[in-house]
């Protein structure tokens, strides 16, 4: 929890024991300062103190004061001697904090045991001085606790099993008595006292402040423990609270059992919301047969409909868009209060199916968004349609046939009730629709600054915004990657496909595995993991439309394909590219629509490389052509790296320098600092103007403190242009 919370990378240092010749060091010096009478060789002390400086003073001291054979010296020995020298009550209270395994208060050992303050603190004070037990925390508040977890071990295994229930209850009584706040603490003593039912209770109260202190994770496993010492007893409330937690942890498939669970013990609009919660999550994380048949339940029941063809969607969604534009984006604002439970729970219904299919295909999404706002609208509810407002607002603004005027007018209605009323989730959706928006238009600089701030709200002051999270962080690697921020993507791209995977988060997973990862391994120099990781198959089992994630795998094997000099290869890959690509009406997002002619395009010009006479400088020169026409910032930077490829293939060696040198600036000014080195490189291998060589010493130091490996395989994946043969 402490590592996920710090906005730093930290390395974790294991604090072992010494090493063996230290520990034998340290025997030997100390064993020096006052011989005993009969010690054993100094190996044997270090050895069985296994390297533990305190171990091995504790040995040495006790060895001081008992006179044992050499072959018997341990510390379970050690510590027998002392407990078999102490009195009853002192040896009571050595159990009671080996078997509490945490530190205690005094005034819970006084309850405990049974003795007055002062016999407690005379025994304390010898038990202290015979280094059994020590004093932890501040002076007046202090707790304590037993010395060293192999002194816990020693007493434990000399307290017999039937008096461990007893001790434990012993413990419970005492906390209950003091009004002891820790819960935690007073589940594990009556669950080990076989009394599961006060067990449960606590644990469902730590559980409670664990998740008011936004310990996620921590009160899951608090809120688990509770439900299973609950048995058939467990009620509704705390498989609900129990949910909150996993998906305020981004445990959404997890959480979303949990919704499940309550539900079935509930009825009418809270078992629907339940399900519809639990629906949300299961489809944003990839697990879509389980997430759409809770979906289709909730909508049923609330006599929603949304077409799974997503050319019907989109027409539905455009006759909303035109009502919309004829009824205007008034409204008259209401609270929550005012509105009917079941008119609430249709819109975010329409939530939950935007979130759902934004896993699916993209422009599926427009017909639960259109549908949420225009209810939104008539609801009047300020977070709700500041929500609709918002994403439309990026739904507009990344397709080509989209404008931007509008998208920006949308954006700004949305912030002004981000101020108006301020909500966590709409301040952080806002910003991460302002990063989408920059992105889809080419601005990736500003996108960058954005996807960082929201990630930051998101991060901080939002639970279960899983889905949220994992779109802000796999578009900013893309704009790291366009950066060539090498070291943070290598960095970033691992440390969040790990924790997707843990979290069960299949969908965001898959993204980094298809689209991420690969670009990251050839960057890196590793052709053979980029293809592993884009070969692997999509694990959003279930879904039976085609996916983003087909398109992004499609798309990394081609490139890997380049890298590998294998241009017919890639070529081949093409058709069913495109096929997905139509099939999915994904050539409607704009940068969509530049990447994959970008693609094409690079493939073409290494076919022409490497001679192949079934495609023509002419096919290279339509999709440039088209690139420049879809007027994203960042086209003509790309358009003109085609074009400097086709130069240097078919064109007058006197032309081709000025042409990488043009696209190298067109590159630069668009903020896409890989490529724009990369071209740097291409033109100082050329070699035939005086600062060719300068150049190409500068891009070649830029790449590799940059953290790129093999750049000149580079050139044939992202900038094309010399002949080869295959």
């Amino acid at each position: 929890e402490l590592k996920s919370a710090l906005p730093i990378a930290l390395d974790v240092i294991e604090l072992s024991g010494l090493d063996e010749a230290a520990a034998v060091q340290l025997a030997q010096h100390l064993v020096e300062l006052d011989p005993p009478a009969n010690a054993p060789a100094c190996e044997v002390i270090a050895r069985e103190a296994e390297g533990h400086p305190r171990m091995i003073e504790e040995l040495v001291n006790h060895l001081k004061t008992h006179a044992l054979p050499r072959e018997r010296v341990s510390v379970d020995q050690a510590v027998r001697v002392r407990t078999e020298e102490l009195e009853h009550a002192a040896l009571n209270l050595v159990a009671l904090l080996a078997i509490s395994a945490a530190p205690i208060s005094q005034e819970v050992l006084r309850h405990a045991t049974g003795l007055s303050a002062q016999e407690l603190s005379a025994e304390l004070t010898r038990l202290r001085l015979s280094r059994l037990i020590r004093a932890v925390g501040v002076r007046g508040k202090e707790r304590i606790e037993i010395y060293h977890d192999r002194i816990r071990e020693a007493v434990l295994a000399q307290v017999p099993g039937s008096g461990h229930a007893l001790q434990h209850r012993a413990l419970a009584l005492a906390h209950e008595a003091v009004r002891s706040e820790d819960y935690e603490a007073l589940s594990r003593h009556w669950r080990a006292a076989a009394m599961p039912d006060r067990a449960a209770e606590y644990a469902a109260r730590a559980a409670d402040e664990a998740l008011s202190a936004l310990a996620f994770d921590r009160a899951a496993l608090l809120y688990r423990d509770a439900v299973e010492l609950s048995g058939e007893a467990v009620d509704a409330a705390l498989h609900e609270r129990h949910g909150d937690a996993l998906v305020s942890a981004g445990r959404g498939p997890e959480g979303a059992r949990a919704y499940l669970a309550a539900a079935a013990a509930k009825s009418g609009i809270e078992a629907l919301e339940l399900k519809r919660r639990a629906a949300e999550q299961l489809m944003a994380c990839g697990h879509a047969s389980e997430g759409l048949e809770a979906a289709r339940q909730v909508v049923n029941q609330l006599d929603l409909s949304f077409n799974e063809s997503p050319h019907v969607s989109r027409l539905k969604a455009l006759c909303r868009l035109t009502l919309l534009e004829i009824r205007g984006l008034g409204y008259r604002e209401r609270d929550t209060s005012e509105i009917a439970a079941r008119d609430l729970l249709r819109i975010d219904a329409c939530w939950s199916m935007f979130v759902g299919f934004a896993a699916l295909e993209p422009l599926r999404v427009a017909d639960p968004l259109t549908l949420h706002l225009q209810l939104a609208l008539r609801a009047g509810e300020p977070y709700r349609v500041g929500r609709g407002l918002s994403m439309l607002s990026t739904y507009t603004g990344m397709m080509r046939r989209g404008t931007a005027v509008r998208a920006q007018e949308l954006a700004e209605r949305a912030e002004a009730i981000a101020l108006r009323h301020p909500n966590p989730h709409l301040l952080g959706l806002c910003l991460m629709n302002t990063g989408l928006r920059a992105f889809h238009t080419g601005d990736l600089e500003a996108a960058g600054v954005a996807f960082e701030q929201a990630e930051r709200v998101l991060q901080e002051n939002c639970r279960g915004a899983t889905w949220e999270l994992g779109t802000t962080h796999f578009f900013s690697l893309l704009c790291h990657l366009a950066a060539g921020d090498i070291a943070t993507i290598l960095r970033l791209s691992t440390e969040w496909y790990d924790d997707a995977v843990a979290r069960g988060d299949l969908h965001a997973a898959a993204n980094l595995r298809a689209r991420i990862l690969p670009s990251v391994a050839l960057i890196s120099g590793h052709p053979a993991a980029a293809r592993a990781y884009a070969a692997a198959p999509v694990e959003n089992a279930g879904m039976r439309v085609l996916q983003i994630q087909d398109y992004w795998r499609a798309l990394s094997l081609s490139e890997c394909d380049l890298f590998d000099q294998k241009p017919l290869a890639a070529h081949a890959r093409l058709p069913g590219l495109f096929k997905i690509l139509r099939q999915a009406s994904l050539l409607e997002v704009r940068s969509v629509y530049v990447e994959a002619y970008w693609l094409r395009a690079r493939v073409l010009i290494a076919c022409i490389a490497a001679g192949d006479t079934s495609v023509s400088e002419a096919d290279v020169l339509r999709d440039a052509a088209l690139i420049e026409a879809s007027e994203m910032g960042g086209a003509l930077g790309i358009s003109l790296t085609l074009r400097a490829g086709l130069t240097e293939l078919t064109g007058d060696p006197n032309t081709v320098e000025p042409a990488w040198r043009g696209a190298e600036a067109q590159l630069k000014n668009d903020g896409r600092a890989l490529l724009a080195q990369l071209a740097r490189l291409r033109r100082g291998r050329l070699g035939t103007l005086p600062d060719a060589e300068r150049a190409e010493r500068d891009a070649r130091i830029w790449l590799a403190s940059a953290g790129v490996e093999g750049p000149d395989r580079l050139l044939d994946v992202f900038l094309p242009g010399r002949r080869f043969t295959t």
